[in-house]
C-alpha cells in the first residue's frame, strides 16, 4: 500500500512514523539521511515548536552508526531545508549543542501537500481526502496540467490501473 501525506504532524508521533514510511527522494533525501531525519524528530515535539538540540554524539549512539556518518549525512537534511540549524553556544561563549527546528512548511512543499480545507488539518494520514486528492491530480494528469513529482509519485503508486501509456509518461518525471 502506497503512504500520502494529506495533512501535516501534528504530534511527534506523527512526523516520525510520516519519516519512516515516506520514499527518501521525495524529500530529496538519501536513505541514511532520510534515516537521521526520523531520529531527529524523535526527539522534537510541537510543545517546543518542533526543536530540539541533541548532540551527534547521542544520534549516534541512537542510530549505531559512528559521529563522522551523523556529521556527513546531517549536511544533507540540512541542505535539504526540512531542517534549520542554530549554532549552539553557552553564556560563556562556548559551544553547545546546536539546536534543530523541524520546516514542516518544507515539508508541505516537498511532499505536495496543499491544504486547502480544515478537514486536511484533522484528517489521518490515510483517509478519504487521500482518495479524492487522487482523483484531483489524475484529472490534472488527463488535462496535460503540470504535476509536482510528490503528484506523480502519488499516481505511479497509487493508482494501479493506470494505462501502460500512462504509466510510461509518469516514470519519465521520477
Amino acid at each position: 500500500m502506497s503512504f500520502t501525506i494529506d495533512k501535516l504532524p501534528n504530534t511527534q508521533f506523527e512526523l516520525t512514523t510520516m519519516l519512516l514510511r515516506i520514499r527518501p527522494s521525495l524529500l530529496g533525501l538519501r536513505n541514511s539521511e532520510r534515516l537521521l531525519l526520523a531520529q531527529l524528530s524523535a526527539h522534537m515535539n510541537p510543545a517546543n515548536d518542533w526543536k530540539c538540540w541533541p548532540s551527534f554524539k547521542t544520534l549516534a549512539d541512537e542510530m549505531e552508526v559512528s559521529v563522522s556518518t551523523v556529521t556527513r549525512n546531517m549536511k544533507g537534511v540540512v541542505d535539504s531545508g526540512l531542517v534549520t540549524v542554530q549554532r549552539g553556544k553557552k553564556k560563556d561563549g562556548s559551544n553547545a549543542n546546536n539546536i534543530y527546528q523541524f520546516n514542516r512548511e518544507r515539508f508541505a512543499e516537498l511532499t505536495g501537500l496543499n491544504i486547502t480545507t480544515p478537514e486536511q488539518l484533522l484528517a489521518s494520514p490515510v483517509s478519504a481526502v487521500h482518495d479524492m486528492t487522487l482523483r484531483e491530480v489524475y484529472s490534472a494528469f488527463l488535462t496535460n496540467e503540470k504535476l509536482t513529482q510528490a503528484q506523480t509519485l502519488m499516481l505511479v503508486e497509487g493508482k494501479p490501473d493506470l494505462s501502460t501509456i500512462e504509466r510510461m509518461q509518469l516514470e519519465r518525471f521520477l
